[in-house]
């Protein structure tokens, strides 16, 4: 099927999905393999094994099969990896960077081959908290944080969702354009980025000076907050929650 692909992408007369491509196995040249239409071995349900007699005589024998097998696993492993960076000024800023990634073929090594991670996930996220309240003169006793936080989650799974027996890295690799390897990713690939802004607490501390007053800017306080988490996958083109 992919020999077919890269045909009928190149142009090649004489093929298509509603006809059939023949391919020889090079090793046994009387080993044929044909395909029609856009199958996948995911949706296979059924085998059916027949025997052809290529001579002119009547052959009388039988055939037993008794056994199927799947054997020669893909056992490459995958890497994984976390960083964490804190950084603080004083009690006026501080920041924190996370990342991780695991990539295919990563799992515990109690973990089965049929187990292990079938994409490449990668995921990173900032929080930053600032307290403007001390850019104010101290007797003021103003009260002012503010804090953000921005998390992107990329998963890239190793087979094609749209040709779930071709992998992703080849049908990249085999895209005409880079518009079209964009769109194939951009398909394939599962997105969230979520971004939030919060003033949780917005307050005066001053009291009048003739003893407390129900109008003093210390009695009220208010806040407010914002989110946003913008997501896509293979079967929504884009999402987006507001908050």
């Amino acid at each position: 099927k992919w020999s077919r692909n890269r045909a009928k992408r190149a142009g090649n007369s004489g093929v298509g999905n509603t006809i059939p491509y023949e391919v020889y196995d090079p090793e046994d040249l009387d080993n044929k393999i044909t395909v029609m239409g856009n199958p996948t071995l995911e949706d296979v349900q059924a085998i059916m094994i027949g025997v052809r007699n290529k001579t002119n005589k009547k052959v009388s024998g039988e055939v037993w099969v008794n056994e199927l097998r799947l054997s020669q696993f893909n056992e490459q492993g995958g890497v994984a990896a976390r960083a964490n960076l804190d950084v603080a000024l004083s009690d006026f800023i501080k920041l924190n960077a996370a990342g991780r990634l695991e990539t295919i073929g990563y799992g515990g090594v109690e973990q089965k081959v049929q187990e292990r991670r079938q994409d490449d996930y990668y995921q990173y996220s900032v929080n930053a908290s600032v307290e403007l309240g001390k850019l104010f003169p101290e007797k003021a006793n103003v009260t002012l944080p503010v804090r953000y936080t921005l998390s992107q989650e990329f998963v890239n799974p190793k087979y094609n969702p749209l040709d779930k027996d071709i992998l992703l890295s080849d049908a990249l690799e085999a895209a005409s354009s880079r518009a079209m390897r964009d769109s194939i990713l951009g398909v394939a690939q599962d997105m969230t980025i979520t971004q939030s802004l919060s003033v949780p607490t917005i307050r005066v501390g001053m009291s009048s000076e003739k003893g407390p007053r129900p109008w003093d800017p210390s009695n009220f306080t208010i806040g407010g907050s914002f989110s946003e988490t913008l997501s896509r996958d293979p079967n929504t083109t884009r999402e987006v929650e507001q908050y």
